[in-house]
């Protein structure tokens, strides 16, 4: 299955923020790789005419009049351009996101992350913040380091708290659609929805949840996938492999290994047969794969496009992005003619930002940052601030357990019947001198062996795992966490296996924040579940 079409199937976490926002995207021009390695602006309609010459190492399609670039060398950083290529926000962030609603999220070197308007006037700026989503609907999650663990919360543009969403430690998805959000409580293996009033909806029951759309949710129950309505009742009975809203009532439906589409009354309406699909988003045609050559079908299920791509995307009114057979990408019209040659080399984010941006128009959804696999695009880099809250709460634990030990010593010393009365005292003046230590020396002989190297273990996560009192359930979720991801790597291939590697890069730094067994274990146990459940 394809990694781009799984943002569409299953919103876990923190991963999906509501339809219907009022973001602009604009493909009059779009991004290209040229010859030199660096990115430019060309215009379609006019077979591929330059509009903005090649000068920068990344560059984002247009979003409210701006277009997220990163300027060229070693050393680049990220600002903004409108359509002549002129700079509008200078190019001085280590990070920085598309625009939503006029504001977005961005980054200096070090620096607490800070949301700017479309001048480049700082408006909000949160010491503690870890990740956050563009805006849409005026409210956005944000994701923050708060004793230990990684919480979001719902706020607005004022950085005020939008709406409660439980008690800490509780998950819920990012997505406030037809009134509605997903939320998981901590421990709960399952999902179930609530209103803006924190008030539950639907009980807690399904395994995998997607936000409401036109009134139905797809939702997995068991092992298979089906759609509920607002009163979590099927209104498309849990039966199918995977399960996608597409668009205009449509549904794409995998059956076996073969991909379809239904209505939304649960009748077929292209039968499964294609080895996989992207969607209509709207259009007359969809792409579809055809033994290793995508083509493109009609809404009857005939293939107007024959087989011939290596990659196809879906439509954007009367283009489409292609991947030829050496791997470049150019464009096509609905007759399947090349208006724009394949001449540009393609990397997997310019096929994600095409297939993304088109989602986005159609939806209102900035789909980029919530995508399912990766989840990593939202995840501000590290600085000082954060660093410092982070160390300063771990050496806290971690004195805090030294003294618990300290004075389980000192018990069992004065329960000692074997020792004089100035040996006891004795012992007791050693113990009292012991400085505060960390995890990094064991309270005990117990070592446990996880597939890492425990001389190693820097962070209080790590330690724990080797050294804390529940580490044979951590080394050992650990060692499955290896063999599970040693599967997945032999499962993904090319720009899935890219993806599969930087959610692994994702997941041990979120883990690395948590400062108790409890935390560390919630991250493997879902981070081993997703993974399983994605190769089934």
């Amino acid at each position: 299955m394809n990694k781009i079409k799984l943002a569409f199937i299953a919103a876990v976490g923190f991963l999906l923020f509501a339809c219907g926002g009022k973001t602009e995207v604009d493909f009059s021009i779009v991004p290209v790789k040229g010859s030199s390695g660096e990115y430019q602006y060309i215009d379609i309609a006019q077979k591929g005419k330059i509009v903005i010459n090649p000068q920068f190492s990344e560059a984002y399609i247009f979003r409210d009049g701006l277009a997220l670039v990163k300027s060229s060398g070693n050393d680049g950083k990220y600002g903004y351009i409108d359509k002549k290529g002129k700079y509008v926000i200078a190019p001085t962030y280590d990070y920085a996101q598309d625009f939503g609603e006029g504001v977005a999220w961005v980054q200096m070197e070090d620096q607490p992350p800070m949301l700017i308007d479309k001048k480049g006037k700082m408006l909000l700026q949160i010491d503690s913040l870890t990740s956050a989503f563009p805006f849409s609907n005026g409210m956005t999650v944000v994701n923050f380091y708060s004793e230990g663990e990684i919480s979001g919360i719902y706020i607005n543009k004022k950085g005020e708290k939008a709406i409660e969403t439980g008690e800490p430690g509780d998950r819920f998805s990012a997505v406030i659609n037809d009134g509605l959000y997903a939320f998981k409580r901590r421990g709960s293996e399952k999902w179930g929805y609530k209103n803006k009033n924190n008030e539950i909806v639907i009980n807690e029951q399904f395994s995998e949840v997607a936000p409401f759309y036109e009134g139905l949710a797809v939702v997995k129950s068991g092992n298979k996938y089906g759609a509920i309505n607002k009163k979590g009742d099927f209104v498309i009975n849990p039966q199918y492999d995977l399960l996608a809203y597409d668009s205009d009532g449509l549904f794409s439906v995998k059956v076996g290994k073969k991909w379809g589409w239904i209505n939304k009354k649960g009748e077929m309406a292209i039968n499964p047969q294609f080895d996989d699909t992207f969607e209509f988003y709207g259009n007359k045609l969809a792409p579809v794969k055809m033994g290793s050559k995508w083509a493109y079908v009609d809404r009857g299920g005939q293939v107007t496009i024959n087989p011939q791509f290596a990659l196809a995307q879906p439509f954007n009114g009367d283009y489409a992005m292609v991947l030829s057979n050496d791997d470049n990408i150019g464009f096509i019209n609905k007759k399947g003619d090349f208006v724009v040659p394949p001449l540009y080399n393609a990397t997997y984010d310019d096929i994600k930002e095409w297939n993304y941006a088109i989602g986005q128009k159609r939806f209102g959804l900035p789909i980029w940052y919530y995508f399912g696999v990766s989840g990593s695009d939202e995840d501000f880099e590290p600085y000082e601030k954060l660093r410092e809250k982070v160390q300063a709460y771990q050496k806290a634990v971690a004195e805090a357990e030294a003294e618990r030990y300290k004075a389980e010593l000192e018990k069992k010393i004065q329960e000692r019947n074997d020792i004089s009365e100035q040996e006891r005292t004795a012992e007791l003046a050693k113990l009292a001198d012991l400085p505060a230590t960390d995890y990094a020396t064991p309270p005990s002989d117990k070592v446990c062996k996880p597939s890492f190297d425990c001389k190693k273990a820097s962070t209080t996560a790590e330690k724990l795992i080797c050294f804390g009192e529940t580490c044979e359930v951590l080394a050992s979720l650990d060692k499955k966490m290896a063999e599970v991801y040693k599967k997945a790597k032999a499962y993904y291939t090319g720009y899935e296996s890219e993806e599969l590697q930087r959610a692994q890069r994702k997941f041990v730094k979120d883990r690395d924040y948590c400062s108790n067994a409890i935390c560390v274990e919630n991250m493997y146990k879902s981070r081993i579940s997703f993974l399983e459940e994605e190769m089934n």
